[in-house]
């Protein structure tokens, strides 16, 4: 399997279990020399013969490399020497981790490297369990991150030029002009917790982010990750007398994932103007995971061709062997609703409408192509219809007008 993204927006999509999430550990592991979660592995009897090959194209030349599988050692492995870091990279995982590789802080691992023991290791990548985004990351005793609940407090308390960058971010990636991500008053909560806990300010009163819904807590995290993460690259690269990165990567699974419709369709564009509006090269480029047809019409108006792709994982076989996930690149073509998104070969539903009506309605198509059938089946089809159809459809004019004798003939 090959794929070769677009240096801008990349969108990939297909049925559940195929290997969209894949491609994303994958694309994470080539960039950065570290597995997000479990590192792949080869299927059985093919050990010795698998590979993972990549090429990243920078201003100061491409990066390659083939890596080949070691059974003994069960790892791919890489050639010796510290690779270069392509850029500053964000990884959002579905279920509310994390993965941050900045290259001003981060060491990728190597497989010999005799100077690293001259100065203190740096971890490969920082890695956030869910709770570690709210509550701090720790490793071997040293804070390397706050926590979003302790960073807003304080950021909000000073008024900082983070604050300010949250406070925009949020207001960016809101779902809708008169819906807002507003912060609101810090206050404690809890009798036994000490911390006065960020508050989002709603119509009906100021909310605790730690009692938000699934899908605010999501572009909760994600705002305060952005603006955490690029700011410490900032910070970082100011001590070592390094200009911050011109490269960035964010990679997103399911990035529609417990979002509402109305948000689905701003979202992709709303994570664009936020990195924009943090300072972030405007060249990042982005490789998300949906399943929503939204999330793809939302793109419409935004796709630039020659640097944006769209891809699609189907299951094909061929030949008699067994099926096997294929990826395709599909030319994008904007398509004006999301109706239209849903019948396309993007996500191959013969109707948008439950699976029920579409096969009730694929047999009155069939009676409507043979006539002569008998009345009393058509007004039982028609009767059928009734639920899945509103009154004024025409399909269900026409089928009275066959039961009864009336249609016309042509």
């Amino acid at each position: 399997m090959d794929i070769a993204f677009g240096d801008r927006i990349n969108v990939i999509t297909g049925d559940n279990g195929l290997g969209k999430s894949f491609l994303l550990e994958v694309a994470w592991w080539a960039l950065t020399r570290t597995w997000a979660s479990s590192a792949a592995l080869p299927n059985k009897g093919e050990e010795r013969n698998a590979t993972l090959g990549y090429r990243i194209a920078g201003r100061g030349g491409d990066i390659r490399d083939d890596v080949a599988y070691n059974p003994r050692r069960q790892a791919w492995i890489h050639g010796p020497g510290r690779p270069p870091i392509p850029g500053f990279i964000v990884y959002a995982r579905v279920d509310g981790s994390f993965a941050v590789m900045d290259p001003a802080r981060n060491d990728p691992p190597q497989e010999s490297d005799d100077d690293l023991f001259t100065f203190r290791r740096r971890p490969t990548a920082f890695f956030f369990e869910p709770n570690d985004v709210w509550s701090g990351l720790k490793i071997d005793g040293v804070d390397l991150c706050n926590g979003l609940i302790a960073d807003w407090r304080v950021w909000q308390l000073e008024n900082s030029p983070e604050f300010r960058a949250l406070t925009q971010a949020l207001l960016v990636l809101s779902p809708d002009p008169s819906e807002r991500l507003e912060p609101g008053e810090p206050r404690r909560i809890d009798l036994l917790d000490s911390r006065d806990i960020p508050t989002l300010r709603m119509p009906y009163g100021d909310v605790p982010v730690t009692h938000a819904s699934a899908g605010v807590r999501r572009i909760l995290a994600l705002a305060y990750l952005l603006v955490w993460a690029w700011h410490e690259h900032r910070e970082a690269s100011e001590l070592l007398g390094e200009a911050p990165s011109d490269r960035v990567t964010l990679l997103i699974d399911e990035v529609e994932a417990h979002l509402h419709p109305r948000w689905q369709r701003v979202i992709l564009p709303a994570v664009l103007d936020a990195l924009v509006g943090l300072g972030a090269p405007p060249d990042s480029q982005l490789i998300c995971v949906t399943h929503s047809p939204l999330v793809l019409a939302s793109l419409e108006s935004h796709w630039k061709e020659g640097h944006d792709r769209l891809f699609t994982l189907d299951l094909r076989s061929g030949n008699g062997s067994a099926p096997q996930p294929e990826l395709r690149q599909i030319p994008w073509r904007t398509r004006g609703d999301v109706n239209s998104w849903l019948t396309s070969e993007i996500f191959d539903l013969g109707q948008a409408r439950s699976r029920e009506a579409e096969e009730v309605i694929d047999r009155a198509r069939k009676i409507m192509r043979r006539p002569g059938q008998d009345p009393a089946a058509i007004t039982e089809l028609v009767q059928e219809l009734a639920r899945y159809l509103p009154e004024t459809d025409p399909l269900l004019a026409r089928l009275d007008a066959l039961a009864s004798g009336t249609a016309d003939p042509s």
